[in-house]
């Protein structure tokens, strides 16, 4: 009995710390300076204009449909941006799988809006954007909301 409660403990541990590192590598992207990695095959994505929209774009990209996610950047409230685009992370939905970013040199410059978090894969080791040497005037034109 003292050997399956050790057990049981020693699975709850674990698991508890693999839920948090898996959502640190979203966390610590906050206030960071990224680029968006949409899926590979679609060349232009979306960005959800607000949080219902978002959940939509979620689940639509989770379909994995050729057909689906044009269909969606075309009836839905969404800013159309080349995947790959640059962004300021504004704020992180970790247990709702979204992040609020402001996109930068696109069509839609200073605009902010929804993605996946998902999308943020591949960021963790980019710069704060404080440490942006060529993107100064951006730097300075972000914290001047502020």
């Amino acid at each position: 009995m003292k050997k399956c409660l050790v057990i049981l403990g020693l699975v709850l541990i674990m698991s508890s710390l693999g839920v948090t590192c898996g959502f640190s590598q979203y966390y610590d992207l906050d206030g960071k300076w990224v680029q968006i990695n949409g899926p590979e095959k679609w060349k232009v994505i979306g960005i959800a204009l607000d949080e219902p929209t978002c959940d939509t774009l979620i689940a639509v990209a989770g379909v994995n449909n050729r057909y689906s996610f044009p269909c969606f950047l075309k009836n839905y409230n969404v800013l159309r941006i080349p995947n790959g685009s640059s962004a300021l992370v504004l704020d992180i939905k970790l247990f709702e799988g979204k992040a609020k970013v402001m996109v930068f040199k696109t069509l839609y410059e200073r605009e902010s809006g929804w993605i996946p978090i998902s999308w943020l894969d591949g960021n963790q080791d980019y710069p704060t954007i404080e440490n942006i040497a060529e993107d100064k005037d951006i730097f300075e034109m972000v914290h001047s909301f502020h």
